[in-house]
């Protein structure tokens, strides 16, 4: 109802809708009926009544990692703020040991962040989310878009290293402990922390 309400609606749709068997609702929640009639309800609306219902549900939550979710949804181009809102609630996801969700915060983040390096430190971020979960080739196609954006050497070596790590959980393992040997040496000067994090990996 409140959604409703800063769409400028009021609650009669929900209750046709509910009388029809289409939707379950009780003081609290309302949900769909079936989830076949929730994914054609959703896909069937225009992107812009998407985007719209996004918004309005995003006003209404106090859940920040929800409220994120639904503002990334909402959001026609970029948006920092957003994004900003949006890699916060990558980090709460990754803390409750929700890598796969976490990497789809981090890369909406990316697609809605106008400054092009930071795009691909959520990108590359985004990588390392799903590289935890074994999906290396998702992986190694979000560290491709971050090389297009990100030209920084310490960001650069971070993708290097998390590819160097991949290729050696793919049997590359004589290769990969040779590349992080070579790249630990080469961030030495630049960053110790770093350098001793990928010797670590080697």
């Amino acid at each position: 109802n409140l959604a409703l309400r800063v769409l400028g609606r009021d609650g009669h749709p929900l209750e046709r809708a509910g009388a029809a068997g289409i939707i379950r609702r009780d003081e609290a929640h309302v949900a769909s009926s079936h989830p076949t009639r929730r994914s054609a309800a959703y896909h069937t609306a225009s992107a812009g009544d998407r985007r719209r219902a996004h918004g309005a549900v995003a006003e209404t939550l106090t859940d920040e990692v929800v409220r994120a979710w639904h503002a990334g949804q909402a959001a026609v181009g970029p948006d920092d703020g957003v994004a900003d809102d949006l890699t916060r609630a990558a980090d709460t996801l990754l803390g409750r040991r929700a890598p796969v969700a976490a990497a789809g915060s981090f890369e909406r983040a990316a697609a809605l962040t106008t400054d092009p390096e930071a795009a691909g430190v959520r990108l590359r971020r985004a990588a390392e989310a799903l590289a935890e979960t074994g999906r290396t080739e998702a992986a190694l196609a979000l560290l491709d878009q971050a090389d297009d954006l990100g030209r920084l050497e310490l960001e650069a070596a971070r993708r290097e290293q998390l590819r160097l790590r991949l290729a050696a959980r793919g049997g590359a393992t004589e290769e990969a402990i040779e590349g992080l040997r070579s790249l630990a040496a080469r961030v030495q000067a630049l960053d110790p922390l770093l350098s001793a994090q990928v010797w670590l990996d080697a």
